[in-house]
């Protein structure tokens, strides 16, 4: 089935990531690096420091970087970090993830989950939220985004205006850019919306939307 305008400018594959995006989970993910930080007595950033351009892939540069001795690795970071994340409430996904994931399932759209979480973490997640149903294709454990994004777009076969990823983070669009299909970022997540701002001129592929809702209007 066809998806008529505006649904989301007519993308017929939707690449979603997860954290940040549709499960809101990025103050926890801070209390579990902000409280690893202040356990090997380093200092972590503000909330909106970290959101506002200290999140990305080299985790490790941010824990020396905040005073975490340069001797402590992920053997020993590894297990406070997991430790609070057991101690805190299960994160929920936004209030319009289902709809808007049901509504473009409704609509004849495919639907691709792309994250960085473990296989069994993200299943795990994906099936407690009751989502399962609703990808079409689940891509776990990824490192570079640009990369799956690829392999995607080759395996779908479709036309790069037809493919839309969606996600919270800068890294998001800069993959997408590097892919040749455009994206869009909801600001709720893991990167503040001054951030995504700021590197929009060089992200010409990108569109900044307030929820998940808005993709149905796009």
């Amino acid at each position: 089935m066809k998806i008529s305008l505006p649904v989301a400018i007519s993308a017929r594959l939707f690449i979603f990531d997860w954290n940040g995006t549709l499960q809101d989970d990025a103050l926890k993910i801070f209390a579990c690096v902000a409280g690893t930080v202040s356990h090997f007595d380093g200092t972590p950033p503000s909330y909106e420091e970290w959101r506002g351009g200290k999140v990305r892939g080299n985790w490790l540069a941010l824990y020396h970087e905040s005073g975490v001795p340069t001797t402590v690795g992920p053997a020993e970071l590894q297990p406070v970090y997991d430790r609070i994340h057991a101690s805190l409430p299960d994160a929920a996904v936004f209030p319009d993830a289902v709809s808007t994931l049901r509504t473009l399932k409704s609509l004849g759209a495919t639907c691709v989950l792309v994250s960085g979480c473990p296989k069994e973490i993200l299943e795990a997640e994906v099936a407690r939220h009751g989502l399962a149903d609703l990808f079409d294709q689940v891509v776990p454990y990824v490192r570079l985004k640009a990369q799956a994004f690829l392999r995607l777009v080759a395996e779908r076969g479709l036309p790069l205006e037809q493919i839309l990823a969606v996600g919270d983070m800068v890294d998001d669009a800069e993959a997408a850019r590097q892919t040749g299909i455009r994206a869009v970022l909801c600001p709720r997540g893991f990167n503040t919306r001054e951030a995504i701002e700021a590197a929009l001129p060089r992200l010409p592929n990108t569109r900044v939307i307030e929820t998940l809702a808005d993709l149905l209007t796009v």
